[in-house]
């Protein structure tokens, strides 16, 4: 084996011989000696493990290690107490050779199920408080279970051994022989020789428990084999955990921590390298890098001054002496589109070492030699065009001279566009330094020029605004001349409307009563000498004298509903329903009505005018059931979002819905006269009163089949 896995096994092995002749021996003297010398032993070794493992508890991060050393500690609370109730001790009286057999069977299963457990938790950062929590409930839950009698019986006086007890022996030592499974998956995270002594502890526990199933009695030589396995099993613990692990604390506990720090390592030399490396690319960017800050920042400033910009040419000033003074260019300008027979471009602003160099440049954005530089292909082509090096670009050849007398080595021109995105000028920048304008710069300058001509357009806009704003106000205060004409107007037609309606209310009814009564005067008189066509012509007269009385009554209701004065309150539509159909009905009493209203929700609105609508609606079911045997009407209501629906149905004559618009109209009628009376005002006025609260009406029907009209309001 290699060295540092190596452990000295010979003198172990003849301390582990000693001592087992030792116990063997104690056993000839007295059984209950060798048998309490064993378990006072193991316990002994398991709350040093313990004690040890909750001190170091900070220094383990292997999560199996810390849960085996406070589990083992819990394992030797119940093996004492199992010592301590063994028969002959006299500790618990009352108790016969089944207490201490539960006992042993309850922490064999607690050690199982530690050592199955504790493989999930080798690379987690496991809590020792929570730990020592659920180790100590479930040594509470086992001593309850077992001094209350609801352990199961593991044996019975002058019977020996259970069912139970010998069963459990072969499921506890399956279980250990599973954890050996998850154990050797996670081998690479232990100390080779732990992880060989932990196998060995785990197999002599397992044997151990196979002994005690060949158990004949307490000096049988399988109950010794299975106790000194146990101790056995317990010292390899000790050795794995405690001495392998305190005496080699960096190859153990501290074995993540040195793998972290070889990983530290590793990574710090990449680093260095790496480091290395870029230190020459810093180095060179370090400049571009601060002349990019130094560009930012302008940029920021120009867009400060164009927010607070209140005059045009001193916002182009402001903007180019900032792009020099702040970003370090040389010089800036900002020039204008002519459209004269030369298509000059006009310089109106500019900052920096200018010179008297715009005076000479005879710049143009016509398709010219002089319009060829970036200025013109600027405006003419609406893009950013950028000179690297005026010593060497071709098309700069008639500004060399200046451009360079003047130490501007690089320039770029970028377009100010107007809404339509036509240039309608430019911005031109330029460098002492040649390959100054990088791409990242290019976009940066791009949003500037954007934002320059977004500045110059609002300022242009603020005059084609001001005087807007007088032809508003201008268009204002005429229009509130015609609209107090327009109401003068409309007060006017109003009285008008009322003087009509006051006409039709009395003029025209003074002719109908005397017709109306002239006609029944003389059919009284003269009855005797008229035949049956004169007593057909004369009851013909009173009718349309009365059916002229009831039109005028409609007409009137109808035009006091547009002028009627509202007064908005909530309504029970429910009670008002029953209160409306129940007049309906007892004028209606020689028929057959049946009346259904159902939860109608309350509306906003006036009450007046809603239960005219109610009387209408009611009064036209009533009467388009007068054909029916035994009529039905349904009322019912619904609340859908912003408004109620609600709806009066009935089993009536019914109606054809490609006529439906006519229904709302005035006098319109889609059943004569002779069928079913009525002057067609009614829906009419249900329509304007619903109209009149914000709501909706609208009608379904077939013929011979019913109809239903629903309408909407406002809830409270």
């Amino acid at each position: 084996m290699p060295a540092d896995d190596r452990f000295e096994v010979r003198p172990y092995a003849a301390i582990a011989v000693l001592a087992a002749a030792g116990f063997y021996l104690s056993s000839l003297y007295s059984y209950l000696l060798f048998h309490s010398l064993i378990e006072i032993v193991t316990a002994a070794v398991a709350f040093t493990l313990f004690a040890l493992t909750w001190n170091a508890r900070r220094f383990l991060a292997n999560g199996y290690l810390k849960t085996l050393g406070i589990g083992y500690g819990f394992i030797a609370v119940v093996d004492l107490v199992h010592a301590l109730a063994y028969k002959g001790m006299n500790i618990f009286p009352g108790y016969d050779a089944n207490l201490p057999t539960q006992l042993w069977i309850a922490a064999r299963y607690l050690q199982a199920a530690t050592l199955v457990a504790a493989p999930l938790l080798v690379r987690r950062r496991v809590s020792e408080h929570l730990l020592l929590g659920v180790f100590a409930a479930a040594v509470v839950t086992i001593l309850a279970l077992t001094f209350s009698g609801e352990f199961p019986d593991c044996y019975v006086e002058g019977r020996g051994l259970t069912r139970f007890k010998i069963d459990s022996e072969y499921v506890i030592t399956a279980l250990l022989l599973a954890s050996l499974v998850p154990l050797h998956a996670m081998r690479q995270e232990f100390h080779g020789a732990v992880y060989r002594l932990i196998v060995a502890s785990i197999v002599c526990t397992a044997l151990s428990e196979l002994s005690f199933t060949a158990y004949v009695s307490v000096y049988g030589f399988a109950n010794m084999v299975g106790h000194l396995l146990k101790l056995a099993a317990f010292y390899l613990i000790y050795r794995a955990l405690l001495v392998t692990g305190f005496a080699e604390p960096f190859d153990l506990i501290f074995r993540d921590l040195k793998r972290a720090e070889e990983r530290l390592q590793r990574a710090n030399d990449t680093l260095e390298e790496k480091v290395r490396e870029r230190t020459g690319e810093l180095r060179a960017s370090e400049a571009e890098l601060r002349r990019m800050n130094r560009e930012l920042r302008a940029v920021s400033a120009c867009n400060q001054t164009i927010m607070r910009a209140v005059d045009e040419r001193t916002l182009l000033e402001d903007v180019c002496r900032i792009v020099c003074d702040g970003a370090g260019s040389r010089m800036a300008w900002v020039g204008y589109a002519e459209h004269d027979e030369r298509r000059s471009v006009r310089a109106v602003a500019w900052g920096g070492a200018e010179g008297g160099y715009l005076a000479k440049a005879g710049i143009t954005w016509s398709d010219i030699e002089r319009g060829r530089g970036p200025c013109g292909i600027a405006i003419r082509e609406g893009v950013a065009c950028c000179i690297q090096d005026f010593a060497t670009a071709p098309e700069t050849a008639p500004w060399h001279a200046g451009a360079l007398e003047r130490g501007f080595r690089s320039s770029v021109a970028l377009p100010l566009k107007d809404a339509a995105r036509r240039a309608f000028g430019v911005l031109s920048i330029y460098s002492s330094e040649p390959d100054a304008f990088t791409p990242e710069e290019m976009r940066l300058l791009e949003e500037l020029a954007g934002d320059l001509a977004f500045g110059v357009l609002v300022l242009r806009d603020r005059g084609e605004l001001k005087r807007a704003e007088a032809q508003i106000r201008e268009l204002n205060r005429d229009l509130e001349c015609r609209v107090a004409e327009r109401t003068q107007q409309l007060e006017a037609a109003n009285k008008e409307l009322e003087a009509f309606s006051y006409s039709i209310s009395h003029d025209l009814r003074a002719p109908l009563r005397a017709i109306d009564g002239f006609s029944q005067m003389l059919r009284e008189d003269c009855e005797t000498r008229l035949d049956d066509e004169g007593r057909r012509f004369l009851a013909t007269i009173r009718s349309n004298a009365q059916r002229m009385g009831e039109l005028i009554d409609d007409i009137l209701a109808f035009s006091r509903t547009s002028r009627y004065e509202m007064s908005f309150a909530t309504i029970d539509m429910a009670a008002l329903a029953n209160e409306v159909f129940d007049e309906e009905r007892r004028g209606a009493a020689e028929r057959d009505i049946e009346l259904r209203i159902g939860a109608l929700p309350p509306a906003k609105g006036d009450r007046a005018l809603i239960r005219q609508v109610l009387v209408n609606l009611a009064s036209n079911a009533v009467k388009f059931t007068a054909g029916r045997e035994r009529a039905l009407i349904e009322v019912s209501g619904a609340a859908q979002g912003a408004e109620n629906v609600y709806c009066v149905k009935d089993n009536g004559a019914g109606f054809d819905m490609q006529y439906k618009d006519k229904l709302f109209g005035v006098f319109q009628r889609l059943h004569r006269a002779d069928q079913f009376e009525g002057t067609g005002i009614g829906l009419a006025i249900v329509k304007r009163v619903v109209g009149r609260h914000g709501g909706r009406v609208w009608a379904e029907g077939r013929i011979d089949a019913g109809a239903s009209f629903s309408f909407t309001l406002p809830p409270p």
